[in-house]
C-alpha cells in the first residue's frame, strides 16, 4: 500500500551537554530513515483497509521518556504502539464523522480538485504510467452499481458552474470520457449532445472550426447540467457559435451549415439564459476567485520536471527567437508551456496537472485552464534541441551527454512547488547522486526571474 506524509516532525527534549545534542541530532536523522519510516509503513499497512483512504490532518504521538542508550531499541516500538492506538480510534469512529473514503470517493475528490485548481491534491500519487483519465475510468467502470458513481459525482456539479472548470474538462479529457460523464450528470443533455455530434460528423467544414464548435457544445452541455437546466440542440449549437471569432461565425459556409441543420440556432435568445448556461452569470460565490484558487498551491504541488530551472538563462533568448515573447512580455504563453514540456521531457502531450512549473515560468495562473496538445513546428523543435546542446557544451562537467541524457539525469527531476505568503514561489528539488556536477554549473539557479514573471522563483537544490 502507498502512504503519503506531507510533513513529519520529531520533537525531542534532551537533558545533556550541547556537544552531545549535535551528535543526537545526527543519530535521530539516521533513526528516522532506518527505523521510524519502516515502523510507520508497517503499522499503516496493518491498520488501514487496502480499499480505503484515510486522511489525517494531524496526528500527534507522545512516545514518553526514552533512555538515550535505549533510543533505537525502545523509541520505534513506543511510536508503533501509540500509532496503533490512534489509528484504531480513528477507524472505530462512525464513517460520517471521519475522513475515511473508499476508492470511488477518493478518486472523485481528486477529479473535482483538478477541475477547480488545475493540479492534483498533494496527497494524490497516480499509478506509474497511468494518467488521471485512465484511473478515473477504471474506478468508475469497475463499480457494480452505477448509482454509486452518480452519487459520488453529484459534487462535480458545483465546480462545473464555473467556466474555468467547464473549459478544463473539455480541453483536458477525451471526447469518449465526456460522453461517459455527461449522461451520468444529465442524461437528457447527454443524448442531445450525441445528436449534435452525429450531425457535425457529416458537415464539411474545416476541422479547426468543427473542433471549436464541438468543444463549445460540450462546455455548454456541462454548464447546463451544473445549473440543472435543460438545453435543446439548437441552444447548444447557438451558444457554441457565440464563442467563435466573429469572422468564423459569420463565414458563409458556417452559416449555411447551421441554417441547414439547426435553423433555430441563432444568437438571439435570452441574454440571461445564455449567461447562466455559459457559467458567466454565476456570482463569485459560486466558485473560488483566482486568488483563492492559487492558495491551494500553498500546500505544495509535486512536479516531475523540477530540473527545467537549469535552462532559465537561455529561455528569454529562445522565446524571443520563437516569437513567444516580445518586448519582455509573453504573448503566446500556452506555446511557451509546450516548448518547456518538450525541453524537459522530449514529449508533445502532457496533462495540465503535470505542467504547474511550466505555467509559473510562462506567467499563467495555476487556475487557468490550458490546451492539452499545442503543436510545435519543426523550427520550434530544432531550436529547442539547439538550446539543450548549448547547455551541455556550456556546462563542461556533462562531457558527451546527449539531450535525452540531460533530461533523464537532471531536467526530469521530482520537485515540490509551493506558493509562499509573499506570492513568491519556492521550488524544492529532490537530490540525486548526479548532483555533484551542480558544483561546476557555470551560473546560479538559486533564484529564477524571467522578464515576464511578476515574482521570483526561489530554488532549493544541492
Amino acid at each position: 500500500m502507498r502512504h503519503v506524509i506531507q510533513k513529519q516532525h520529531l520533537h525531542v527534549d534532551f537533558d545533556g551537554p550541547e556537544a552531545e545534542a549535535a551528535e543526537l541530532q545526527r543519530r535521530l536523522q539516521r533513526f528516522c530513515h532506518d527505523y521510524l519510516l519502516p515502523v510507520i509503513e508497517v503499522t499503516l499497512n496493518e491498520q488501514v483497509p487496502q480499499d480505503e483512504h484515510l486522511y489525517l490532518e494531524q496526528l500527534v504521538i507522545d512516545a514518553g521518556t526514552i533512555p538515550l542508550e535505549r533510543l533505537e531499541a525502545d523509541l520505534a516500538p513506543a511510536i508503533r504502539k501509540e500509532l496503533q492506538h490512534s489509528l484504531g480510534e480513528e477507524l472505530a469512529a462512525p464513517r460520517e464523522n471521519s475522513r475515511r473514503r473508499n476508492n470511488l470517493q477518493a478518486m472523485t475528490e481528486v477529479f473535482l480538485h483538478f477541475l477547480e485548481h488545475g493540479s492534483l491534491p498533494w496527497w494524490c500519487q497516480l499509478p506509474t504510467g497511468k494518467e488521471l483519465e485512465q484511473v478515473l475510468l477504471e474506478c468508475w467502470l469497475g463499480q457494480n452499481h452505477v448509482d454509486a458513481v452518480v452519487v459520488a459525482l453529484e459534487d462535480a456539479l458545483f465546480p462545473l458552474r464555473k467556466k474555468e472548470a467547464q473549459t478544463r474538462l473539455v480541453l483536458q479529457f477525451s471526447e469518449s470520457f465526456r460522453a461517459l460523464l455527461l449522461p451520468l450528470l444529465a442524461p437528457q443533455t447527454g443524448m442531445r449532445i450525441t445528436a449534435v455530434l452525429e450531425e457535425l460528423a457529416h458537415i464539411a467544414l474545416p476541422e479547426a472550426v468543427l473542433t471549436a464548435i464541438r468543444n463549445g457544445v460540450w462546455r455548454h452541455g456541462f454548464a447546463a447540467a451544473a445549473h440543472g437546466i435543460s438545453a435543446t440542440e439548437h441552444e447548444l449549437v447557438s451558444r457554441a457559435l457565440l464563442e467563435l471569432p466573429v469572422s468564423t461565425r459569420e463565414n458563409e459556409a458556417v452559416m449555411a451549415a447551421v441554417e441547414r441543420h439547426w435553423p433555430a440556432a441563432l444568437p438571439n435568445g435570452s441574454i440571461a439564459a445564455a449567461a447562466i448556461a455559459s457559467g458567466e452569470g454565476t456570482s463569485r460565490q459560486d466558485g473560488q476567485s483566482p486568488r483563492k484558487q492559487d492558495e491551494a498551491a500553498q500546500e505544495g504541488i509535486y512536479v516531475d520536471n523540477g530540473g527545467i530551472v537549469l535552462l532559465h538563462p537561455y529561455l528569454k533568448q529562445l522565446f524571443e527567437g520563437l516569437e513567444i515573447c516580445r518586448e519582455d512580455r509573453i504573448v503566446e504563453p500556452e506555446r511557451g508551456v509546450a516548448v518547456l514540456n518538450y525541453l524537459a521531457s522530449g514529449g508533445h502531450d502532457q496533462p495540465e496537472y503535470r505542467l504547474a512549473l511550466d505555467k509559473v515560468l510562462c506567467d499563467i495562473p495555476l487556475h487557468t485552464s490550458i490546451h492539452r496538445n499545442v503543436e510545435l513546428s519543426d523550427q520550434d523543435i530544432e531550436m529547442c534541441d539547439y538550446l539543450l546542446q548549448a547547455l551541455i557544451k556550456h556546462w563542461g562537467a556533462l562531457g558527451n551527454s546527449s539531450p535525452d541524457g540531460l533530461r533523464g539525469s537532471f531536467l526530469m527531476r521530482p520537485a515540490k512547488l509551493t506558493l509562499r505568503g509573499n506570492d513568491e514561489w519556492l521550488l524544492q528539488v529532490e537530490r540525486n547522486s548526479y548532483d555533484i556536477l551542480l558544483d561546476r554549473l557555470p551560473f546560479s539557479i538559486s533564484m529564477v526571474k524571467l522578464p515576464w514573471m511578476p515574482k521570483l522563483l526561489w530554488v532549493e537544490w544541492n
